[in-house]
């Protein structure tokens, strides 16, 4: 299956470079390659690639062109999965996280990133996001999952992501500080902690600190709340307001419930996957 997901990011990379739509594949279809001996050691079940969020559109376009579905199945606004057959999708997102919640566009992190051609990534021109901005993706979806979700794998990933990427923790800290994330990234930081094995965990969380004063009233309790109850209303509200910028944290909100009533709305009760042969993971 990884190989069958490699062939269909693969298709659409290809498709967007010849549109000249900057994307780049993110997540464990690059950390399998990066970060591991043998990409095997890392299986994943989708293919996620970031875009700007103008070029959204003309990836539904590409998609409508080449005959593609294009399934809306996230709640979360600027986001579209484009199904290449038999039926493989490949989820494309035009926002780091929630939209609303980081400092930074998609549009500046890709305009940084390297355009590349790695085969054992795809058999396609595609960016490979700088390791600080990489981190941040992982970092992120480390917190919206609540720490819950494949714990054993993803603990492993940022240990050997942060080793890796970070070079200097104080250096990484002023990248975390200037996207927004120090609050966001002291949670997973602490997490880490309570196992005690890499040393740049302790390095990074300290060079953050003092933390912003919303995600030091909020950070450690919303960790608490991960722990407990990780899919529970405190820990999903939790994600959002351990925001550095308070405004931001609001506006994620906000708009997470525009995306959600637009979801129910479009789909009225409906399965978006139905017919497709891989939902992903």
């Amino acid at each position: 299956m990884d190989t069958r997901l490699r062939e269909a990011a693969g298709v659409v990379l290809q498709a967007l470079a010849e549109a000249r739509i900057a994307a780049a594949p993110i997540k464990g279809v690059v950390t399998s390659v990066a970060l591991y001996d043998d990409p095997l050691e890392r299986p994943f079940g989708d293919v996620d690639v970031l875009v700007g969020r103008h070029d959204l559109a003309g990836v539904r376009a590409v998609a409508r062109e080449q005959g593609w579905r294009l399934v809306h199945d996230s709640r979360q606004l600027f986001a579209v999965n484009v199904v290449v057959p038999p039926g493989l999708p490949v989820d494309v997102r035009a926002s780091l996280g929630p939209p609303a919640l980081c400092r930074v566009s998609a549009e500046e992190i890709l305009a940084r990133a390297e355009e590349v051609r790695d085969p054992r990534v795809v058999r396609a021109p595609f960016r490979m996001l700088t390791g600080h901005d990489h981190l941040l993706v992982l970092l992120l979806d480390a917190v919206l999952d609540k720490l819950a979700l494949g714990a054993a794998l993803r603990r492993r990933e940022l240990e050997l992501a942060l080793r890796r990427w970070v070079g200097s923790p104080e250096g990484f800290a002023e990248h975390l500080r200037a996207a927004g994330f120090a609050g966001i990234a002291w949670v997973v930081l602490r997490w880490l902690e309570g196992e005690g094995r890499e040393p740049m965990v302790e390095a990074i969380r300290m060079a953050l600190e003092p933390l912003p004063p919303v995600p030091r009233w909020l950070a450690a309790p919303t960790l608490e709340a991960f722990g407990r109850a990780p899919y529970g209303p405190m820990a999903r509200v939790g994600v959002r307001m351990i925001a550095d910028v308070p405004w931001r944290g609001v506006a994620a909100l906000v708009l997470g419930a525009v995306g959600t009533v637009r979801y129910h709305v479009r789909h009225r009760g409906r399965d978006p996957w139905e017919g497709v042969l891989w939902k992903g993971e």
